[in-house]
């Protein structure tokens, strides 16, 4: 049986051994079977670009951490740096010189919309605030954020229903039960009887 590998970079579309583009393996999410693979050099410079500190990346296949050392990609973690996080003002690891993760997570994507328990009303906050919600239409059990839209002070808050598709996908709770969108289309499609080339 042939491989089904690819053999190009997924990212910057480069054939493998050709120019110099050599293909880099991932240590945490890349099998036999992937195909899914990116070249060291494009992974050198995921490295370089990234938010945290250290050479250390998000894999941009799995999101798990990687760092490359000496032409070979290997599996990375943080260095436990404690510190006050300058958006939650909590004490956390910090990713980076300012950010705990859950902060540096909603700085990338963007503040999501909430609403205050207490006056109701809207605030744009950075944190994933979502992550302590039971559902999606529940207010947050135990965590609380500085209300600046009406009562100024701590409250309890719950995203804002829509926002809740720009949550991503990887990261939506649990206990909200809900299923990756593509997994539901794909459902829907193979039970209305189209099979996987588009052909009923």
């Amino acid at each position: 049986m042939a491989s089904q590998h690819s053999a190009t970079c997924a990212i910057c579309l480069e054939c493998f051994g050709t120019g110099g583009v050599q293909h880099a393996p991932t240590p945490c999410c890349e099998r036999d079977t992937s195909s899914v693979r990116f070249c060291l050099r494009c992974l050198e410079l995921v490295c370089r670009l990234s938010p945290f500190e250290e050479n250390i990346a998000n894999c941009p296949r799995c999101r798990r951490l990687v760092r490359v050392e000496d032409g070979i990609v290997r599996a990375a973690q943080l260095p436990q740096r404690r510190g006050r996080c300058r958006m939650c003002c909590q004490i956390h690891v910090l990713v980076n010189e300012y950010y705990c993760s859950a902060c540096q997570q909603g700085t990338e994507s963007g503040p999501l919309r909430y609403e205050c328990q207490e006056c109701h009303g809207i605030q744009r906050i950075h944190h994933p605030m979502y992550r302590y919600q039971e559902a999606h239409d529940c207010f947050a059990a135990g965590s609380t954020w500085a209300c600046h839209v009406g009562c100024e002070d701590q409250r309890r808050w719950r995203i804002v229903s829509q926002d809740v598709h720009r949550i991503p996908a990887d990261d939506i709770p649990p206990s909200w039960n809900v299923e990756d969108p593509v997994v539901v289309r794909v459902r829907q499609l193979r039970l209305g009887g189209v099979d996987g080339n588009g052909t009923e």
